[in-house]
């Protein structure tokens, strides 16, 4: 019977830690997409300070957030995103604007992606 009710507890954990790192994850998607959104609208629309602070603060969030959702996700993912948005800011600073927002559109799309694997969707699963 003890065997019976350790099998539920582990089970328990078990749910408890993927429901968590659903939450955790999309949530942090959901902050950097959003970051990086704003530092591609500002500079599509020209204002390239602005948009430096927002890939800046994207960039700070990515860091602080990594190493709790590096026990959730592949590091590759996350190298992906990172690596998109270094090459975003040296171009940002060497001031070719085409190029920043080619990066910057890369990394948001790799975010979306990454949040789209954490839905239970009969693609994600198989």
């Amino acid at each position: 019977m003890y065997r019976l009710y350790g099998a539920l507890a582990v089970l328990g954990v078990i749910i408890a830690i993927g429901i968590g790192a659903f939450f955790i994850n999309t949530d942090a998607a959901d902050s950097l997409s959003e970051k990086l959104r704003s530092a591609y609208s500002f500079a599509e629309a020209g204002d390239m300070v602005r948009s430096a602070e927002k890939m800046h603060e994207a960039v700070n969030y990515m860091d602080k957030k990594n190493s709790i959702l590096c026990m959730f996700v592949s590091h590759k993912i996350l190298d992906d995103i990172r690596q998109e948005t270094d090459k975003a800011q040296v171009y940002l600073g060497q001031g070719q604007k085409e190029l920043f927002l080619a990066c910057c559109k890369t990394a948001i799309f790799r975010t979306e992606d990454f949040k789209s694997l954490e839905f239970p969707t009969i693609s994600n699963i198989l």
